[in-house]
């Protein structure tokens, strides 16, 4: 990634650098250069104007955001937000990170960009790329700016005896549940990854491509590769962590792949009626406890279908924790069904899979009254999740509040509505009756409708802090904290924040220097630590709560 180039093409901009050819100009206006090499910048003006002494300063510090320590050399531009007339200031950090722009004499909105090799771009909607407001009365702008360091991890894929497995597929793993990522290795089992990592620690989980051959036995036991974890480990739990510094490559990770005995899976498929059903479609699939895959099941381990009297039989199976999806078409339904077991030791001889059909779940999105064009703005999901690995497809709503979540199959379910309409907190989800937000409720075909419920009047909380990158508000309340995503929010570039619609109720209140990463939050230690630093609030209904809560470093 390297440095843009602004591009001119307005009269009246000013350009930091070696100017472009200005476009045609009125002939009698003169122009005017001055150089101001203390802070590296050119300014060019279409018309004579008088450089203010008074106008006001721009300054801050760009730093790496794994290390925390400043990066020299980060291209710095600053553009007027006026379409009527562009001006555009660019500087570089110094070795420490920090920069300045002297004097700028034209009071408005302003927008900025950092851009330097090696580490990635900001997105658009980061808040260091927000407009921010500068006037020469209040004087000094202070922005502070992370940057993400990208980072080469390199490593190759073995097979037990030290061979290279080719095109082996490679998955970097952040904590359970969080996120992931993939990648191929080459035919050499070399695997590259060139990106911006996600967190500051990770795991490593490496496979053969389908296809590959499998593991020779010295004593003719069927063996099958497993999947493995860096560097030799067969479970999660046995996987190493990659600790990332965030200020160099990362290189020698060397996976060896586990050559593990092989089992007999064997079952029967049953419809609704309790009869054998013949030619269901039968696949397997690994059960990776806290970790389902949304909206579908993914890509099975293997696949086969029922015989005539509904058994089915997988003949390599490796020990482990494993899940069966059984589907079968009748006519102009769906029937599906799923079970779950382990393989340790031995065959798995009793598997029962019973088929049903899918149904319906119906339910309201319920709001306070409010203005037809408010309403007309409101979109949102609900979602059903479970731990079997089988999630339904989301179900939106809109202005009215009715939606319909289809192809749920009997279990067990937590409701999770997805977006927060704007001005409203979510106060309970209710089935039967009975507050649910947060909890496994039973779902079968008949199941009363499930009715969620936002509410209006929340309370606010507001306040600064220097240096801030951004807000947590954690309830107090352990049950409030599981209902519930942790309201996360950005500092401005000022250091002040503002969360609004909160749920009455007794809160933390947290600042950090940047986001926590997913490895940190997924860390019950994590929120131990900070809770006993945090701010204490009490939130009421309507009114606003002003904090100044410690600001924690992330390491």
């Amino acid at each position: 990634m390297g440095l843009s180039t602004q591009r001119v093409g307005n009269v009246g901009d000013l350009v930091a650098g070696t100017p472009a050819q200005p476009a045609a100009r009125p002939p009698t206006l003169p122009h005017l250069w001055v150089v101001c090499p203390a802070i590296r910048i050119l300014l060019c003006f279409s018309a004579p104007v008088l450089l203010a002494q008074g106008g006001a300063r721009l300054e801050g510090i760009v730093v790496n955001s794994a290390t925390r320590a400043g990066i020299g050399g980060v291209g710095v531009t600053v553009v007027s937000a006026s379409a009527q007339r562009r001006i555009t200031y660019t500087t570089t950090t110094d070795a420490d990170g920090t920069f300045h722009i002297g004097s700028i004499d034209q009071d408005g909105e302003y927008k900025a960009e950092f851009l330097k090799r090696g580490y990635r771009e900001l997105p658009p909607d980061h808040p260091a790329r927000r407009p921010f407001r500068v006037a020469a009365a209040t004087g000094k702008v202070q922005l502070h700016v992370d940057l993400a360091p990208i980072a080469q991890f390199r490593g190759r894929v073995l097979d037990a005896d030290g061979h290279p497995v080719p095109e082996a597929l490679v998955d970097l793993l952040g904590p359970v549940g969080g996120w992931e990522d993939s990648l191929k290795a080459g035919k050499d089992g070399v695997f590259v990854y060139q990106d911006s990592l996600p967190s500051k620690s990770f795991s490593l989980r490496a496979a053969p491509a389908p296809g590959y051959p499998p593991p020779k036995s010295k004593e003719n036991e069927p063996l099958a590769w497993a999947p493995t974890y860096y560097p030799d480990g067969t479970d999660r739990s046995q996987a190493a962590r990659i600790v990332w510094g965030g200020d160099a490559d990362l290189d020698g990770f060397e996976i060896r792949l586990r050559a593990v005995p092989v089992y007999h899976l064997r079952g029967t498929v049953v419809d609704d009626a309790g009869k054998p059903a013949a030619g269901v479609s039968v696949k397997l699939l690994p059960a990776r406890p806290n970790e389902p895959l949304p909206f579908g099941l993914g890509a099975p381990d293997a696949q086969t279908a029922t015989a005539a009297d509904g058994t089915f039989e997988f003949s390599a199976v490796r020990p482990g924790d494993w899940q069966l999806a059984a589907e079968w078409k009748r006519a102009s339904q769906t029937l599906q069904g799923f079970t779950a077991g382990k393989v340790s030791r031995g065959d798995w001889d009793d598997a029962r899979i019973h088929l049903e059909a899918p149904f319906a779940i119906k339910g309201v999105v319920e709001f306070p009254e409010m203005a037809d064009t408010q309403r007309q703005r409101l979109y949102g999901l609900v979602l059903l999740s479970n731990e079997s690995g089988f999630t339904p497809a989301p179900a939106p709503y809109n202005q009215d509040g009715a939606f319909e979540i289809h192809d749920v199959q009997p279990g067990r379910y937590r409701v999770n509505p997805i977006g927060q309409p704007p001005g409203l907190y979510l106060d309970s989800v209710q089935l039967g009756g009975r507050d649910v937000l947060g909890q496994k409720v039973d779902l079968m075909d008949g199941s009363l409708p499930i009715r969620v419920i936002y509410k209006a009047n929340g309370g606010r909380v507001r306040g600064s802090v220097e240096h801030c990158g951004g807000i947590m508000v954690v309830p107090k309340d352990l049950g409030e904290r599981s209902r519930q995503m942790l309201p996360w929010t950005p500092c401005d570039e000022s250091g002040r924040f503002d969360i609004g619609t909160l749920k009455p109720g007794d809160y933390y209140v947290v600042a950090f220097d940047r986001m926590p990463d997913d490895d940190s939050t997924a860390d019950p230690a994590f929120f131990e630590g900070i809770l006993r630093q945090a701010e204490s609030v009490r939130v009421d209904g309507g009114q606003t709560t002003t904090v100044t809560p410690k600001l924690l470093t992330m390491r």
